[in-house]
């Protein structure tokens, strides 16, 4: 019995089909995939390993799934590492800065802070700069031998303390409650805190200058 000829039938079906070629990775990763089978079943024979029929896919299945746990293990346990050094880094060089700093405020003085105030809004730090500004203002303070200057002195006993210095102290106030506002409250510091900041110091400074002048006078006629 002769075949039908079908071929007209087989020209119909492929003219209405629309072959995809697939996305060259894939067929990459394909070949790879390939490849790394091969190689395994190459290691396996060249090792003399007992295989029987169907059971070598199985076996080449079973080594692969374990190597691939192993390597997801070895990558987890490496990414674990770079990011625990990672964390060490920056606490190591945040505990570095943080001891720097404390060391530079130490050593500063009521023009240190008033410049350090400028360098902290020229950084766009404006409520670290209105601290700055405060402790210029609190070791002017000192240095005029007007208020003992310590850092766990309150701002109370400043208060207590300037009540002898009105001229001081009707500028000493508003700026505290700035400052306070700024760093201990909800308030968002603004270039206009820091001007406000700025000028009450400045006035500060002058009265802190007069009291000084006065004082050396009253020393020279004596």
């Amino acid at each position: 019995m002769d075949a039908k000829n079908i071929a007209k039938e087989i020209a119909a079906v492929a003219k209405d089909y629309d072959y995809q070629q697939p996305p060259g990775l894939l067929i990459k990763i394909q070949e790879i995939i390939s490849s790394i089978i091969r190689a395994i079943y190459d290691l396996l024979n060249m090792i003399e390993l007992p295989q029987t029929g169907s059971s070598d896919t199985k076996l080449v299945g079973d080594l692969l799934q374990t190597l691939v746990v192993i390597v997801a293990l070895v990558a987890v346990a490496v990414v674990a590492i770079v990011i625990v050094r990672r964390m060490n880094f920056l606490d190591a060089q945040r505990k570095r800065a943080q001891g720097e700093l404390i060391v530079r405020e130490s050593e500063l003085d009521s023009s240190g802070w008033r410049t350090f105030a400028a360098q902290l809004r020229q950084e766009q730090s404006t409520k670290e700069a209105c601290r700055a500004l405060y402790m210029s203002c609190l070791h002017l303070l000192d240095e005029n031998k007007i208020a003992v200057f310590a850092p766990t002195k309150t701002n109370y006993e400043y208060f207590y303390t300037l009540k002898q210095k009105p001229t001081i102290a009707k500028h000493f106030r508003p700026l505290v409650d700035t400052v306070e506002l700024i760093w201990f409250g909800n308030k968002e510091a603004e270039e206009s805190d820091y001007i406000d900041c700025l000028n009450l110091l400045t006035d500060i400074e002058n009265a802190a200058a007069k009291i000084k002048a006065s004082s050396q006078q009253g020393e020279g006629q004596l």
